[in-house]
């Protein structure tokens, strides 16, 4: 595919440029890098693209409470306007007409008022920010209400940035991240929640490590308390307490819930990973889900040998080094592919 003469609009319209925006994989993200590299003077039109492929995918915000009262009664006088209008002494033909242009006006009104409300819309959602780390990058985000969010490697983060007047907090994570949540009491009971494909994350401060990947949300809770809530399903719901650890898969639709050292699942923070009797094959996820990697096992026995241990991941390289010599096994990384065979 030529994309050498492509508009904003071709790329938005594009299956594949659309899938480096959303979900790219190695092969997508490779490409698309290549490109940027032998034109550059397509960069800002990509950029362009990029921003309108994140807007439109974007979830619509509802209107703020306080947004929806004002056009209601925006609505609401011209209404009653248009109800006192004195009405003079007339034929009765022009009484009958007089009532029918008084109906088109309310109609008009009520009409008014529903293209206020979709005003509104648009104008939240144009305020809507995405941010989004390529692999084996992280990247420090302070929300609008001062919390902090790390966002971990091959992750998207979006939320709107109206929170001040809104009041309503809530961000969408694809991928990995840290959640350092302030209290708000100047702002009452405003809840921060964090959507995922399967869960919703209610909390009203704390600390906690939510993972959404591969069909599967895991949240690990350091500080505070914080309540879950499946997308489908809002009486199902579970609290969570300090060191807690709860799974939700998709396509089983039930929780797993276990105690652990919140610290193990967010080392990656401090660029480190902590493995604590961790399966290979597991490990192997997480180097795929990092540095956007394919993970290869020369004999499928290896996916079960495990590993406890702290490793630095800053440099994949050395990751590798320290995981061959520790199990005394060979991972050979060929281009974006590891290959794993015993010594």
């Amino acid at each position: 595919m030529d994309y050498s003469a492509y508009t904003v609009e071709d790329f938005v319209s594009d299956p594949y440029f659309r899938k480096w925006v959303e979900n790219p994989d190695q092969p997508c993200y490779e490409f698309w890098q290549a490109f940027m590299q032998q034109h550059p003077e397509k960069i800002s039109t990509l950029e362009d693209a990029r921003e309108l492929v994140l807007f439109l995918s974007f979830d619509v915000v509802q209107p703020a409470i306080q947004e929806q009262q004002e056009v209601k009664a925006s609505i609401l006088r011209e209404i009653r306007r248009q109800k006192h209008i004195p009405e003079p002494t007339k034929p009765a033909y022009t009484r009958i007409t007089h009532l029918f242009r008084q109906q088109m006006y309310w109609k008009a009104a009520v009409l008014v008022g529903i293209l206020l409300v979709a005003v509104v819309v648009l104008y939240q959602t144009r305020q809507a920010t995405s941010i989004h780390t390529a692999y084996g990058q992280t990247r420090i985000v302070t929300l609008p209400d001062g919390s902090v969010v790390t966002l971990n490697a091959n992750s998207t983060l979006r939320y709107t940035t109206n929170w001040a007047k809104s009041h309503i907090r809530e961000v969408w994570l694809s991928g990995e991240a840290f959640f350092q949540v302030r209290k708000k009491p100047e702002w009452g009971h405003a809840k921060f929640t964090v959507h995922t494909d399967q869960l919703h994350v209610e909390v009203l401060g704390t600390t906690f490590n939510v993972n959404n990947r591969r069909g599967k949300v895991q949240v690990v809770l350091n500080t505070g308390k914080v309540q879950l809530q499946p997308v489908n399903n809002a009486q199902d719901t579970i609290t969570m307490q300090p060191k807690d650890l709860v799974e939700f898969t998709a396509d089983e639709k039930v929780y797993v819930k276990k105690q652990v050292n919140p610290e193990e699942h967010s080392a990656w923070r401090n660029h480190k990973l902590i493995f604590n009797e961790k399966s290979l094959r597991e490990i192997a996820q997480v180097l795929e889900d990092t540095y956007g990697v394919e993970v290869v096992f020369s004999d499928p026995a290896l996916k079960y040998r495990r590993f406890t241990g702290a490793i630095p991941n800053h440099d994949m390289n050395l990751l590798l080094d320290i995981l061959s010599q520790s199990m005394n096994i060979q991972m050979k990384k060929n281009n974006q592919t590891i290959l794993i065979k015993s010594e």
